[in-house]
C-alpha cells in the first residue's frame, strides 16, 4: 500500500510519461494562444464600444 503510493508520486519517466510531456506542453501553448486571442477579441470589442459611446456623447 505505502509502496504503491510512493511509486505513484515518484516521477519515473516511463515511455508513456515521456510521450505525455510534449503533448501537455503543446496543450499549454495552444491554451495560451487561445486565451491571448480571446483577450484580443474582448479588448477590441470593448474598444469599439468605448469609441461608439464616445462618438454618441460628442454628437449630443
Amino acid at each position: 500500500m505505502a509502496r504503491d503510493i510512493f511509486w505513484k508520486f515518484t516521477p519515473r519517466p516511463t515511455k508513456y510519461e515521456r510521450n505525455r510531456v510534449p503533448i501537455l506542453r503543446m496543450n499549454l501553448i495552444c491554451c495560451k494562444k487561445t486565451i491571448r486571442e480571446i483577450c484580443h477579441i474582448v479588448l477590441k470589442f470593448l474598444q469599439g464600444l468605448f469609441n461608439f459611446h464616445a462618438k454618441n456623447c460628442t454628437s449630443h
